[in-house]
């Protein structure tokens, strides 16, 4: 290199300079201006998801997870509020490939067992809101309850298509917009509010999922899934989903309406020992029959954890 020339360093993608500065001259001493710097790979960040929490350290102090770790950070991951796993925590190394030594720790959220005694959770159940117009003054919306609903993941909840059947607005909107809709817990205990009403536990909805199952009979209502815009936060003994162990079973497929009258329209509950239903418009909704549906919905929402 010719006497008074600069030089820029570089390093290919995924690759960091370190140990010097990016640009260096060439001095008449035959020297560089500044030490020549090294290429490093790094490890990908580890971002918190709702169902973890991180720690990472550098040569004992604490580091950015979200950012590209250097070799020799370790991680020590653990699971958030209201979300398990079988290991208490993890620890992971960056090593000098740029490859964390291990695979990230899966923690799955707490759920709440439904039984023959105890067939409705009162703490998976939420309500399903309206927007209509206010009696009282045409010009203004407020949400009315259309239905109940039941958490099955921190993202989701299950209850029946007819909730969706009506636009109390009178417009063009689909009724099975999202935008027609909110979500509050059950245990809130609340008939009507304002449109603009910021109320804790509110939860907006991005997409509302028919079921359209082949080689089913025809029935009067299906079951359909409520995708939130953001999640349920987990708190035991609160806010929780259900346990849904699959293969899901049906000993008996009889419809029997009186057993719907107690419960109202979208509830999912345990009908007998092992017969998970959704409680329709005029009958049970055996999810049995939806059971390969209802699976595949669940795990394309698991990304969050």
């Amino acid at each position: 290199v010719d006497v008074n020339t600069i030089v820029t360093f570089s390093c290919d993608e995924d690759w960091y300079l370190i140990d010097g500065d990016s640009m260096a001259l060439c001095m008449t001493t035959g020297q560089w201006s500044s030490a020549v710097p090294k290429c490093e790979k790094r490890c990908p960040p580890h971002w918190n998801g709702i169902s973890t929490d991180t720690i990472c350290t550098y040569e004992n102090k604490t580091t950015d997870c979200q950012a590209y770790s250097k070799p020799d950070t370790t991680a020590v991951v653990t699971c958030a509020e209201g979300y398990k796993s079988s290991s208490p925590s993890q620890k992971l190394s960056c090593g000098i490939d740029g490859e964390w030594d291990k695979t990230k720790l899966k923690c799955q959220p707490q759920c709440v067992k439904q039984s023959k005694d105890k067939p409705m959770i009162e703490e998976a159940n939420v309500s399903i809101y309206r927007i209509s117009k206010d009696n009282l003054n045409q010009e203004q919306l407020q949400y009315q309850m259309a239905c109940r609903g039941t958490i099955i993941s921190p993202k989701l909840v299950l209850t029946s298509a007819f909730c969706f059947n009506t636009n109390d607005l009178d417009n063009s909107i689909p009724a099975n917009d999202p935008i027609l809709y909110t979500i509050l817990p059950s245990s809130m205990s609340i008939g009507i509010f304002g449109q603009y009403e910021q109320l804790n536990g509110r939860h907006n909805i991005s997409q509302i999922i028919i079921a359209d199952v082949p080689n089913i009979e025809v029935q009067t209502d299906t079951p359909a899934i409520v995708v939130l815009v953001d999640y349920f936060t987990i708190i035991p003994k609160q806010v929780m989903p259900i346990c849904l162990e699959f293969p899901l079973s049906c000993r008996s497929q009889k419809n029997n309406r009186d057993n719907t009258d107690r419960f109202l329209e979208g509830t999912a509950i345990l009908n007998s020992e092992d017969c998970f239903v959704v409680v329709g418009s005029m009958e049970f909704i055996y999810m049995d029959k939806y059971q390969q549906w209802l699976e595949m919905k669940i795990m394309l929402h698991n990304y969050l954890l």
